[in-house]
């Protein structure tokens, strides 16, 4: 099955559209990441489209500093809002844009109330930054998986365009070209 069937098929229950896209996107993890060599488009590249979030994506927020990802988080949070490529509801486990949204809000508070320079304040917002950047990473793979490589739909989701776009990819046999 297409990545974006089973994300899209709406007459499925929720149930078994998330088995379908579960399915569909181990398809893509087989063999160690076989998209691999095409690279993402998302921020600085996740080599696949599976595990959403796992160890193996490279989507880098962490590299930001925290003033860059609260700006870059709330840049995306208000390019998603009512974007027409990317209707909500979203199948799980993609976050809702409202859990980000939320998660924003809470970074934006820790964020200030850290630079009172208070350790605990500190600690807190680096909590919340982990979580935030979690879900961001989850999020930007659902959108590539939607805009299906395509540029300009990808340029107004707010994330970084930095690699090939990557297509979703149907179950091929072993051994056929891709």
């Amino acid at each position: 099955m297409d990545l974006k069937e089973a994300i899209l098929d709406p007459k499925e229950g929720s149930h078994r559209a998330q088995a379908n896209l579960s399915q569909a996107l181990a398809l893509n993890c087989a063999d160690k990441h076989p998209i691999a060599k095409n690279r993402s488009i998302l921020s600085s590249g996740s080599c696949c489209l599976t595990c959403f979030g796992s160890d193996c994506h490279e989507i880098n927020f962490e590299a930001l500093n925290q003033a860059d990802l609260l700006a870059k988080s709330t840049h995306i949070v208000g390019c998603l809002r009512n974007n027409p490529n990317f209707p909500e509801p979203w199948p799980a486990p993609v976050p809702s844009l409202d859990d980000v949204g939320y998660l924003v809000d809470a970074y934006n508070r820790t964020y200030q109330a850290a630079l009172s320079g208070d350790h605990i304040k500190i600690a807190e917002r680096n909590a919340v930054s982990k979580q935030l950047i979690e879900k961001l990473k989850k999020v930007a793979h659902y959108l590539e998986v939607i805009a299906d490589g395509n540029e300009v739909i990808l340029l107004s989701t707010g994330y970084d365009l930095t690699h090939e776009p990557v297509h979703s990819r149907t179950k091929t046999e072993p051994g056929t070209p891709t």
